[in-house]
């Protein structure tokens, strides 16, 4: 009798074990999909302050070179004007000079501010827009759907002949 409940026992174990795995692969891949969101959020998140940062230093750094740029322009001109050694040409020279480095960096920074912009705007798409969970299609009924050759499976494909040599076939047909 204690043979009969063990092999009883050891069929219903080999019967519930492909729904145990399909549970099991049903469960790791909700988990690989809730990481993939979270770890997409996270570098969204990483981006967007590496962005405000980077957008930050740029600006200390366009303020330093305008700081540098205003303390020159001032120096030379003052210089020019105390110097009655540098003649007019060289003082026009000296104000287009002027007003180009001016104009530079107020152009780069007008460049970068809107160039950060559409990074972070880019970003803001990226979050709107994030993928639907995906859920499997249809889920199998019982484990005896799953056998080979079923319409759930595809069918395995025999192996594909070679063609035999020139030299073979000779061997074959003088056989």
């Amino acid at each position: 009798m204690a043979t009969r409940k063990g092999c009883a026992s050891s069929k219903q174990s080999v019967e519930f074990l492909p729904e145990i795995l399909r549970k099991s692969l049903e469960i790791m891949g909700d988990l690989a999909l809730a990481t993939g969101a979270a770890s997409v959020d996270a570098s969204v998140s990483s981006a967007r302050h590496l962005i405000k940062f980077q957008r930050g230093s740029v600006k200390a750094g366009l303020g330093l070179i305008s700081k540098v740029r205003d303390y020159t322009e001032k120096s030379l001109h003052e210089a020019v004007r105390e110097g009655k050694w540098l003649p007019t040409e060289g003082r026009e020279v000296i104000d287009e000079w002027s007003a180009m480095m001016k104009s530079g960096v107020d152009e780069f920074s007008r460049v970068t501010d809107k160039s950060f912009e559409l990074l972070l705007n880019y970003l803001d798409r990226l979050e709107k827009g994030k993928p639907v969970k995906v859920t499997p299609k249809t889920k199998p009924t019982s484990a005896t759907s799953k056998k080979r050759g079923s319409a759930d499976s595809p069918a395995r494909k025999a192996p594909a002949r070679r063609k035999a040599t020139p030299a073979k076939k000779k061997n074959q047909a003088t056989k």
